[in-house]
């Protein structure tokens, strides 16, 4: 991308060195992009959410299994908790210490 920044300076921007930008980052903002919807923890970013349940015995005539029918998944987003804490210690209010 830095390359480009000269060519842009000396020649100025051109539709097709618009277009090969575009063709290039595409990529990179299509990572951002799911990265950006896992961290709002919508359903068809995080997988855990469309994870079905396992599928076990349906156990014998003494006993009825019913984990099978359970859906155990957990929504979490520690990408989110990790993004909220580096944001909290970049801007938050310092911790101060009052001695008597």
């Amino acid at each position: 991308m830095n390359e480009y920044i000269r060519y842009i300076e000396e020649n100025g921007m051109t539709a097709k060195l618009l277009s090969t930008l575009i063709i290039e980052t595409h990529s990179d903002r299509n990572k951002r992009l799911q990265n950006y919807k896992r961290y709002k923890a919508d359903v068809d970013a995080v997988p855990i959410l469309t994870r079905k349940p396992a599928d076990y015995a349906s156990g014998n005539e003494y006993v009825q299994r019913v984990d099978d029918k359970v859906n155990n998944t957990l929504n979490n987003a520690f990408d989110a908790d990790i993004v909220d804490t580096k944001v909290g210690y970049m801007f938050g209010n310092p911790i101060s210490y009052v001695l008597d």
